[in-house]
C-alpha cells in the first residue's frame, strides 16, 4: 500500500487550501478551522483514511448569483476532501500544467522553475494578466473577446479524466483523484468539474490545452513578420488567458472571426460551447476600452488627483452600475464600493440601496459598503422585507446582505425575529443557516441556544450540524449537547475530534465575518 504521508506534501496543500479558502462563494463565519487541525498528528489519521477510502463525503450545492439573475451551480466541500483533492492534484501538478504558455494566468506553476504544488501569487496574476491585456491592447487594432458557457459544469468528467492519465500516467495518486471527480460528477444537478477550489483551477487549465494550442497557432500569426516578434511580450503570440475569459488580438477582424471558428470548433470538440452571447470583436476606441478597463482606470486616475479627488468619473460609474443593477458586472459593482468606503464618498448610498434587491451577485460588496457608511442601522426593516420577498430566492444574497449588522452591535428586534424565523421554517442554505446562527449567538445566547435545540432535531447533514455546533458553543451551550450533535455522523468526526483536542472551547468568528 502506497504511503500517502511520504508520496504528498500535506502541509503544502494545506497551505494552498487555506489561500483558497479566502475568497469562498459560502463564507464560513469560523474559516474552517479544521483545515489546520488536520495536519496535526491527531488529524492527520483522517486525511490518511480518506486517501485509502473511495468516494468522497457528503458536500452541499449552493446557488451563486450572476448577472441578470443567472446562477452557477457550486459545491461546498467536506473539509478532509478538499484537503486530498489539493494534495492529489499538487503531487501531479507539474505534469498536468507544468507547461502552460506564458500567457496563461490564475492558478499556474512558475514560469522560470515550475515546482509540484507551488502556485504564483493569484493578486500578482490578475495584475499580470490586466498588465497584458493593457500592454497589447496598444499595438493591435482590434480583439477577440470570448468565454466559455458554464465552463466548469460543462467539462465532461470522464474525458478529463482520460486526459489527466494520459499527461500524468496511472498511479495511486491518479486512480484515487479519478475516484473522487467521479463521485463527485455523480452528484445529482452537480456534475462536472465541482468549482472554487484551486485543484479543480489546475485540472481546468489542463484540460483547456488544445484551446490553448490555437491561441498559440493563432496569435504567432498576427506578430508574423513584426519587428516585435522576438520581444517577451509577444514571443508566444498576441493571446492571453484568464481561466476561461480568453483575448486574442490582431491587425484585422477578419483574421480573428477565422481565429473564432477554429477556437469554437476546438471547444465542441471537448464537449464544451463557446458562450457566442459574449463573443466580441472589438476595434480601435472600443477595443481599448474594454481590454484596459479605461472607465475603472479614469476612476483611480480622478480620485488621486493632487489638488482633491475628482469624482465625476466614480459619479459616471455609479450612474451607469444604478441604471442598470441587473447586469452591471461584479468587478464594477466591487470597484466602485471599494473607492467610496476609501474616500468616505457615501453620499449616493441611498441610490444603491434603492436598487440592492435586484443585485444579487454584488450582495457581498454592498454589504460591505452598508456597514461601514453607517447605513445599516437604517435598514432593518429594509432587510426583514428583502428576506421574506421572492428577490431572496437565492438564499446565498440574503446571507451576504446579513452580515451588514456587525456582531457586537444589536440590530432591531425584527431582524433578530426574522433570522430566527427564517431557518426555523427550514429549506434554508448552508450560508444563510451560518449567518443566522452565527449572529443569533452573538446578539441573543439564552435564545439561541433554545432555538439551535430545535434546529438540531430536523438538521440531516453533516455540515448544517457542523455550523449549529460552533454557533452553540459560542452562545455558552454544553459540551455534552455538542458532542451528541456531531456524534450521529462520521463526516463530524474531525469537528467532534477538533474539538475535544481544544477541551470544547468555543471558537471564535473570524473578525472579518463578524463585521468587526
Amino acid at each position: 500500500m502506497i504511503d500517502w504521508a511520504r508520496a504528498l506534501d500535506l502541509e503544502q496543500a494545506g497551505r494552498n487550501v487555506r489561500t483558497d479558502i479566502f475568497g469562498d462563494w459560502h463564507r464560513d463565519p469560523w474559516s474552517w478551522p479544521e483545515q489546520e487541525w488536520l495536519l496535526s498528528k491527531s488529524g492527520m489519521s483522517h486525511v490518511l483514511q480518506n486517501l485509502n477510502d473511495s468516494g468522497v463525503r457528503r458536500g452541499l450545492s449552493l446557488d451563486v448569483p450572476k448577472e441578470n439573475f443567472s446562477t452557477r451551480p457550486a459545491l461546498v466541500f467536506d473539509p478532509v476532501d478538499r484537503l486530498v483533492f489539493q494534495a492529489l492534484v499538487d503531487r501531479i501538478s507539474t505534469k498536468i500544467i507544468g507547461q502552460l504558455p506564458r500567457w496563461s494566468y490564475s492558478w499556474r506553476l512558475s514560469r522560470r522553475s515550475a515546482a509540484a504544488g507551488r502556485y504564483l501569487d493569484m493578486r500578482a496574476e490578475w495584475k499580470g494578466y490586466r498588465r497584458r491585456l493593457n500592454d497589447i491592447s496598444g499595438l493591435y487594432d482590434s480583439a477577440l473577446t470570448t468565454d466559455i458557457v458554464s465552463f466548469f459544469p460543462s467539462i465532461p468528467i470522464a474525458r478529463l479524466i482520460d486526459c489527466m492519465y494520459e499527461r500524468a500516467g496511472s498511479s495511486d495518486v491518479t486512480d484515487r483523484l479519478a475516484d473522487m471527480l467521479g463521485s463527485w460528477d455523480r452528484m445529482a444537478g452537480r456534475g462536472g468539474l465541482p468549482m472554487r477550489a484551486n485543484a479543480s483551477s489546475v485540472l481546468a487549465s489542463m484540460y483547456l490545452r488544445p484551446v490553448d494550442d490555437v491561441l498559440l497557432s493563432h496569435g504567432k500569426s498576427m506578430v508574423a513578420g513584426r519587428s516585435l516578434f522576438n520581444s517577451y511580450a509577444l514571443a508566444q503570440g498576441t493571446a492571453s488567458r484568464w481561466v476561461d475569459d480568453v483575448w486574442l488580438f490582431a491587425d484585422s477582424s477578419a483574421d480573428l472571426r477565422a481565429s473564432q471558428l477554429d477556437l469554437q470548433e476546438t471547444m465542441r470538440s471537448l464537449g464544451l460551447n463557446m458562450n457566442l452571447g459574449k463573443t466580441e470583436v472589438l476595434d480601435g476606441e472600443d477595443m481599448m476600452t474594454k481590454a484596459r478597463q479605461l472607465e475603472h482606470s479614469a476612476v483611480e486616475v480622478a480620485l488621486l488627483e493632487d489638488d482633491e479627488p475628482n469624482y465625476e468619473p466614480l459619479d459616471a460609474l455609479l450612474d451607469r452600475v444604478i441604471s442598470q443593477p441587473e447586469v452591471a458586472s461584479h468587478t464594477s459593482v466591487r470597484f466602485a464600493t471599494v473607492r467610496m468606503r476609501r474616500h468616505c464618498r457615501f453620499d449616493r448610498v441611498e441610490e444603491l440601496v434603492d436598487v440592492a434587491e435586484r443585485m444579487p451577485h454584488a450582495s457581498d460588496s454592498l454589504a460591505r459598503l452598508f456597514r461601514e457608511s453607517g447605513k445599516h442601522v437604517d435598514l432593518g426593516d429594509w432587510f426583514v422585507d428583502y428576506l421574506h420577498s421572492k428577490w431572496s430566492k437565492t438564499q446565498l444574497a440574503p446571507a451576504r446582505f446579513g452580515t451588514m449588522f456587525p456582531s457586537g452591535e444589536l440590530p432591531s428586534r425584527s431582524v433578530i425575529e426574522a433570522l430566527a424565523e427564517r431557518v426555523m421554517a427550514g429549506g434554508v442554505s448552508l450560508s444563510l443557516l451560518s449567518l443566522a446562527a452565527q449572529r443569533l449567538a452573538a446578539w441573543e445566547k439564552d435564545d439561541a441556544r433554545a432555538l439551535f435545540r430545535e434546529l438540531a432535531k430536523t438538521a440531516d447533514h453533516p455540515q448544517a450540524r457542523r455550523v449549529l455546533a460552533l454557533a452553540a458553543l459560542n452562545a455558552g451551550e454544553t459540551r455534552d449537547w455538542v458532542s451528541r450533535l456531531l456524534g450521529e455522523f462520521q463526516e463530524n468526526a474531525i469537528t467532534l475530534n477538533f474539538l475535544r483536542g481544544r477541551n470544547f472551547n468555543a471558537v471564535p468568528p473570524v473578525a472579518d465575518f463578524e463585521g468587526v
